[in-house]
């Protein structure tokens, strides 16, 4: 039983979690690469209980072995791609206009006053 739960159930229960009772439960969450690594492993293996030994040692179930090596024929588990920056902002056409703009208005500015400067 966890914690401020009080519900007897697996650690990592997802009614648990929606209530947010249990403040110790953390849902493990592996990366492409570490899936990856872990499937190779098992396979190089060759003598009985490889697998269930790696399996204890990375604190791991064999459904999830089983749904990464499927997910793996798959083809759905690969490395993450690299990061891409954010995108910048287009330049706004709006902004385009009032820059024309300004430098026509400072264009009859410059004239008017030299006009007035003559007069």
């Amino acid at each position: 039983m966890i914690r401020g739960c009080p519900l007897v159930h697996n650690r990592y229960c997802r009614r648990c979690i929606a209530r947010t009772q249990c403040q110790s439960v953390r849902i493990p969450r592996f990366t492409a690469v570490y899936k990856l690594k872990i499937i190779a492993d098992p396979d190089a293996g060759a003598a009985p209980g490889d697998v269930a030994a790696l399996l204890r040692r990375k604190g791991l179930y064999s459904p999830n072995l089983a749904a990464w090596r499927a997910a793996n024929r798959r083809s759905e588990l690969t490395a993450p791609a690299r990061r891409r920056s954010p995108k910048l902002a287009a330049p706004d056409p709006s902004a385009a206009t009032a820059a024309r703009r300004i430098v026509e208005l400072e264009r009859k500015l410059a004239r008017a006053t030299a006009h007035a400067e003559r007069a």
